[in-house]
């Protein structure tokens, strides 16, 4: 298990002392950082939704145009 000490020059940073690796010891800030992350990643799930449906949309229509034209000719 790792020890995490050391603090760096921003308190919200300390050094682990196996590793060397500086970690980030905000859990506030690390929270609202996996809301963001959480976030962004459901509004580009929305968007790619959104993109699907009017390819499928733009799909339909000319599917319709086509029958109407065929009709139209006889």
């Amino acid at each position: 298990m790792s020890r995490i000490i050391a603090k760096t020059d921003n308190h919200s940073f300390g050094r682990d002392l196996d590793s060397k690796a500086v970690i980030n010891t905000d859990r506030t800030a690390y929270q609202d950082f996996k809301t963001r992350r959480k976030m962004m990643r459901q509004e580009a799930e929305k968007a790619q939704q959104l993109a699907s449906d009017v390819e499928q949309l733009k799909s339909d229509i000319s599917e319709i145009k086509n029958m109407l034209q065929s009709i139209a000719r006889g």
